[in-house]
């Protein structure tokens, strides 16, 4: 498995961040799952959201590897 490298370790520290309505550039993990005839890529922000993940589609994963995103209030 790839090198886990979080800026946030619990959902908690990423949902407070998220509260001040930007975050500029952060590192997270993207996973790329297949379920049935389809695959889904999407980031995991913290490592404790990465580990359920990894808990729910253990059999599923097709691929983890490291990324960086940001959040702004006014593009979600």
């Amino acid at each position: 498995m790839t090198n886990l490298d979080f800026t946030f370790k619990t959902d908690a520290e990423y949902f407070k961040a998220r509260m001040t309505g930007f975050i500029p550039e952060y590192k997270c993990i993207r996973m790329k799952i297949e379920r049935g005839n389809n695959t889904y890529d999407f980031p995991c922000h913290s490592e404790e959201e990465f580990r359920a993940m990894v808990k729910l589609h253990k059999h599923n994963i097709l691929d983890v590897y490291p990324s960086t995103t940001f959040y702004e209030w006014d593009e979600y």
